[in-house]
Formats: C-alpha cells, structure tokens, sequence
C-alpha cells in the first residue's frame, strides 16, 4: 500500500544501541533542522514542544531533548514509567540543556570522556557535531572533524548508513555542500544489503535485551522479519540517493541531480524518499515541457500528502492543461489510483459467535495522526477489526491529534480525550481501556499486530461479562443527530462513572503525509460542555440522557480549532493546513456511547448505531 512508512520505524527500541542508535540520532537532527525529507516532526521535539503548547498535556520531567539519539524518527506509544535514569544518559541530558554552543561542546566532550565506548558516547559525539552545524558560525572546518570523527568510529556494518546521515545533516543546514556531496557518494558506495541487514538485526537484539534488562516485564517491540529488513535497506539506499540529488540540486549539478533523483525513484515509487524525489523531479519535467512526467510525479506528491499551497496549484493546473481544462475528476482519479495501489495488507474473517459469548460490546479507542509513519500499521489493524466484527460486537474510536504534525481532522474533542489519557504519542491504543503501548509499524505490519494484539484482545473482551447496559438510539433530523441513551444494571461502584456519547464519521477522504487516504471512524465530538465530556453515572442507578450533536456547531467548533491552531501554535508556528477538515458528511455518521470508569479507564460497557440516513 501506499503507506509512507520505514518498516523499521516503529520497531526500534528508544534504547537502541551503539551504530542503530546514532543513525536514528542523525535522521531526527535532519527532520528538525529540514523538517525532514518525508516531512515528519521528530517525535522527541515534538515531546519538548507540546509543554508550550497550550492545549497539549505538559512534557514530563526528564524526556530527552530533541538531539537525544534514543529517540526514533517516528511518533511514539505512550510514554513509559518513569525509572531512574543512566549515569551516562543523564549526564548527557544535563549537557544538551546548556545554551551556550562553546559550554556545550565542553560538557559533551566530557561525557565521551567518562563513558567511552557507550551509545551515549556516540549521542554525544553526534550532538557535538550538531551544535558546530547549527549553533556556531564559521564552524566548518570543526564541523567537518566532528563528522570524520563520528564516521570513522563506525563499524562497517553501519558507515554507509551514518555517511548518509552527515550529508543530510550538511544538506538542511545548507553548510559545506561539497563535503556533504563527498559524504553521501561514500555513503553509497558503502551500500551493502548483507552488512546492513546484519548491523540492524544485532542492534534489534540488544535493543530487546536492553530493555528486558532494565524491566523483566516490559515488552519489547517485535524484531522485524526478512521481509521488513529488506525493505529497510531499500529504503537507507533510497534515501541516500536522494540526499545525492538534494544535494547536487544545490550545487547547480541538475544533471547530476535528475539522476539521483530518477533512481531514488525508480528503486520503489511507493516509498517516502521517492515522493521527495518527485517534488524536484516534477520541476524537472515542468521546465522541459514533459507534460506526462510532470502530471505523475505531481500525482505521486499529492497521494504521499506533501503537496504545499504552490505545488498544488502547479498540480491542478498541469491536470487542466492534460483535461480539456477541468478539473472534473482529479479527486476520483486519485481515489482509484490510491485503491489500485493500496490493496488492504491485511483481512479477517467475519466473527462467528464464540461459545460463552456475553452480550459485552468492546470499545477501541485509537490515538494517531494523518502525518505519523507508523500509525499505519495500527490504523490497518483496526480497519481489519471493523472486516471482522460487526457494530454489535465492536465499536471503534479514531481520535485523531497534531502528533507528530498537524492533523486537520483534530479537534477540541479528540484532545480533550488525549488529556484523560495522557496521551504523548501516537500510535496509543486502548481496547476496553486496557492500554497496548506496543507501539504501531507500517503497512506490512498491520497483520502482526492485528493477529498478535488486535484480535485476540477483543475475542477475550467479548467473552467478558459487562458491567452495565446501554440501549442507544440515533436518528437524523435537519439540525443534526438526535441521540437518546438509557444506562442500566450498573455493577461498578467506582465514584467516577460516566457515560459518554461520541459522534462518528464512517470514512473521511484526506491524503495525510503518512500517504493515507480513507480514514474510518473518526471522531467528530463528543457531547459535553468544553472540556467537561460525558453525563455522570451512579452505581445502581439508571440514566437517561438526551443530547443532539448539531452538526453546524460541531463544523464550526472544528474550524474554530483549525483557525486558532494556525494562529498560535508554538509548536508548528506559521502553519497553514493545505485543506481543513472541519466538514462533516451527514450521511456516513454513526454515534458511539460507552460507560467508563474515568480513574482506571475500565469500560463497562458500549453501543453503536448508525444515524438513520
């Protein structure tokens, strides 16, 4: 499917060790410092940010900065129990809080003194190199030591990889171009599928062990298989090539470019760096009058979600000019192009009631983002869970966020369910309130983590008694959603009960920069004033509650949210959404209602129904 995502994104230990470690550390320096070639927030800047952002819960004590290496590129599960922290990392954590480049150099210096031969000491190495590029003016020559100094310290296994990832960093500060030129050939030249895939199994290994280490009952991320160690090569070999053609563009080298480029997408057209090839390629093509290539590469960039204001305007009119001067059709053009090349990776059967069978309806309730890699995976998983199962016996919740970049689907609704849970990353899922935080991985993933996490989980759940009963009914009228909902046989006596009421939109077309197109499930609102969500329930008690979702207001909140989000983030400042999401398709509504203990997240019970239409 055309789902941008490195297989090995959401498989990495944030503990990572020694080469596997500092990579990572390179490619999120890149990601902040460009905004990184496939367009994503490092996730460790995105932590730091959320304690300004006023809407978003505070960064805990104690998380790693933005240069910390041991946090992958991608958006993370929830953030673990706090446990005491290394000597070594906590003495880099001290050194990255230093301001002034010259002290900080000074305190990352000592720590590769003090604990040599450690991951830390290659993180701090790598955050030296970062500062000198960043930070200090006239710093080339120190800059250019630095990164001759990390690669050397490499195993071979890794240096190909960690060339590539100097020359990025060189390539988004715009700094010693020639030398980022030099690094990324060497870069390529090193290149060996066998080392490679050898390099990332070992640190997979240590990584695993690490955290077994620390806690005997934490569960690590699964290693990836074959397949997915392939398809990670393929991908550094991409980027790589793509680094080239950045870089080369830079320097005027436009031949040398296209060239990179060309094979940067050639290598596989449904990978990330191939989208980021496109966006110059399609300048390329524009300029030589190649009309055909121009529209495709154009095509590729919108269904990968990176179209800006202008290249989508470049898009729209290089389709009239290729249509008789419409537009008629772009959008279901797309569509069918998506679905030709996204086939679902995964499929259930439909559920077959099960001995023992309890009249139980489990709730799934997914945090993630239209721009986050390795929500995918997740996200697949649970629309096989809507294949299998129907409304009577599941209902699934997408609450969608700004993690790891702005999403236009979010809303005051979705964030608010993100305080309840304390949620700092995405994917986070939650099936009855029982949190998963394993974690999600791209497309191919999507079937591990359906048979391993998904589907199991609920078969349980659906043989567990409720604790409650709900009867909901949905009808639409011409203001909105009229929703009545009776809560009976209560068997919790927990103090802090409340029913909740959730407007749902069944499929919501938009091509986020995780290169998904069809959304399903995504929550719309739910009833409540302000932050204040859902009607108390008191144990042994029935509960009748009327509410209309009316719909223009729900719009109009959305969109109020959008606009303000624009105005005043502080994590993303500037940002304009390409396209708000703030529109509601009345006809693909559902309502979902579910009874929770809100201080153990337990549900006791939930229902859904469609609306009518």
């Amino acid at each position: 499917m055309r789902r941008f995502a490195d297989p090995g994104e959401a498989l990495v230990s944030s503990k990572a060790k020694a080469s596997l470690s500092l990579i990572v550390m390179a490619a999120m320096v890149v990601a902040a410092l460009a905004g990184s070639v496939s367009g994503q927030q490092p996730p460790a800047a995105e932590k730091q940010a959320q304690a300004a952002e006023k809407k978003a819960p505070e960064q805990k004590a104690g998380e790693k900065p933005a240069q910390a290496p041991e946090k992958k590129d991608v958006a993370e599960p929830a953030s673990e129990p706090a446990r005491d922290v290394p000597p070594e990392r906590k003495a880099f954590n001290e050194a990255n809080k230093i301001s002034d480049p010259d002290k900080k150099i000074e305190a990352l210096k000592k720590v590769v003194e003090d604990f040599p031969k450690t991951s830390t000491a290659d993180s701090a190495n790598y955050a030296i190199f970062t500062t000198l590029v960043t930070k200090m003016k006239d710093a080339g020559k120190k800059a250019l030591e630095q990164a001759k100094l990390i690669a050397e310290a490499q195993a071979d296994t890794s240096r190909g990889s960690q060339y590539s990832q100097l020359a990025s960093t060189l390539l988004a500060q715009d700094l010693l171009l020639q030398d980022a030129e030099a690094f990324a050939l060497k870069g390529i030249e090193a290149l060996d599928e066998k080392k490679f895939i050898e390099a990332r199994r070992k640190s997979f290994a240590d990584s695993a062990a690490d955290a077994l280490k620390r806690d005997p009952k934490a569960k690590p991320m699964s290693p990836p298989d074959e397949a997915q160690l392939a398809r990670m090569f393929v991908n550094s070999k991409q980027t790589a090539y793509s680094t080239l053609g950045q870089i080369c563009a830079k320097l005027g080298k436009h031949a040398e470019a296209e060239k990179a480029l060309r094979e940067t997408f050639t290598i596989d057209p449904k990978a990330p760096a191939a989208a980021t090839a496109a966006v110059k390629l399609a300048d390329y093509a524009k300029k030589a009058g190649r009309d055909a290539e121009h529209l495709e590469y154009l095509t590729v960039v919108a269904l990968a979600g990176r179209l800006t204001a202008e290249s989508k305007a470049d898009f729209q009119a290089i389709y009239k000019k290729t249509h008789n001067g419409s537009l008629n059709g772009l959008e279901e053009m797309l569509d069918k192009r998506y679905e030709k090349e996204n086939p679902m990776p995964v499929h259930a059967k439909p559920y077959a009631r099960a001995a023992g069978r309890t009249d139980r309806v489990v709730l799934a309730e997914i945090f993630t983002g239209a721009g986050c890699p390795p929500c995918v995976g997740a996200d697949l998983a649970f629309e096989a869970a809507l294949e299998r199962y129907r409304p009577q016996d599941v209902a699934v919740l997408m609450y969608h966020l700004h993690i790891p970049r702005p999403d236009p689907m979010t809303n005051p609704s979705t964030q608010t369910r993100q305080k309840l849970y304390d949620i700092r990353g995405v994917p986070s899922f939650y099936i009855d309130g029982e949190a998963d935080g394993r974690g999600g991985g791209p497309a191919d993933a999507a079937a591990k983590i359906y048979s391993d996490r998904v589907e199991p989980t609920i078969e349980k759940r659906l043989i567990t008694k409720a604790d409650a009963k709900i009867k909901l009914i949905a009808v639409a009228t011409p203001v909105g959603i009229q929703v009545k909902a009776d809560v009976s046989g209560v068997k919790s006596t927990a103090k802090n009960l409340k029913l909740q009421l959730v407007l749902v939109e069944e499929r919501v077309r938009y091509s986020g920069e995780n290169g998904v197109r069809f959304h399903p499930m995504v929550v719309r609102s739910v009833a409540g004033k302000g932050e204040a969500q859902g009607f108390p329930v008191v144990a042994g008690k029935s509960l009748t509650v009327d509410h209309t979702f009316e719909i223009d207001q729900v719009i109009a909140e959305a969109r109020e949210h959008l606009d303000d989000f624009e105005k005043t983030s502080t994590r993303f400042p500037n940002h304009k959404f390409l396209e708000k999401k703030h529109g509601v398709e009345a006809t693909k509504l559902s309502v979902v209602a579910f009874v929770q203990d809100e201080d153990s997240k337990q549900i006791l019970q939930a229902a859904h129904v469609r609306t009518g239409h």
